[in-house]
């Protein structure tokens, strides 16, 4: 299944300017074609993305100060990647460039949810931003319960992400790229 297949596509922007250069923000509308409304297209979803060109390599505590100022989720990933040393890391580091993506959040229209469109949002996310390594935290939209955690990260797991701890999931371009193709 891709995004095409189910008639999805993912228009993706730099959402705004930080103080942090090698930090790029970036969002994703997600969009469905609608042939009962005029445009033909509605948003059924979006995505936000955090970027370090830096990847992995990353200074850590520079890593934390751009991470966390955006978002507490986004904390909690800085916090895991600062308990681990560069050698430990180094396997997650193939793919194309040094870039590593840190996905925030993808949330689709309940009627989108269920049908593996999350992981074909983050692989578009990973064509157009070219990154080594792939991170995030999943966790349930709306109420946080530990059913829909492990669901979560079953789902992630299932698409190439290993727990790396903490609930941070942690992959590399090519693992997830791979897992598709099963």
């Amino acid at each position: 299944m891709t995004l095409e297949t189910e008639g999805l596509w993912v228009e993706w922007h730099v959402r705004r300017d930080r103080e942090f250069d090698d930090i790029a923000l970036w969002g994703g509308s997600v969009y469905a074609y609608d042939e009962t409304a005029e445009s033909e297209q509605r948003a059924v979803g979006h995505a936000s993305i955090v970027v370090s060109l830096r990847g992995i390599f990353h200074e850590r505590d520079a890593l934390f100060e751009a991470l966390d100022a955006n978002s507490g989720d986004l904390s909690v990933i800085a916090e895991e990647l600062g308990r681990h040393d560069d050698h430990e890391l180094i396997r997650w580091s193939d793919g194309p460039g040094l870039g590593m993506v840190i996905v925030e959040s993808v949330e689709l229209e309940p009627a989108y949810r269920g049908r593996d469109l999350g992981v074909e949002i983050v692989r578009d996310a990973l064509a157009v931003m070219s990154a080594a390594t792939v991170v995030l935290y999943p966790a349930p939209i709306g109420s946080k319960s530990k059913r829909g955690e492990e669901r979560l990260q079953a789902y992630w797991s299932r698409h190439g992400f290993e727990p790396l701890g903490n609930g941070v999931y942690i992959a590399s371009n090519d693992d997830v790229l791979a897992a598709g193709d099963r």
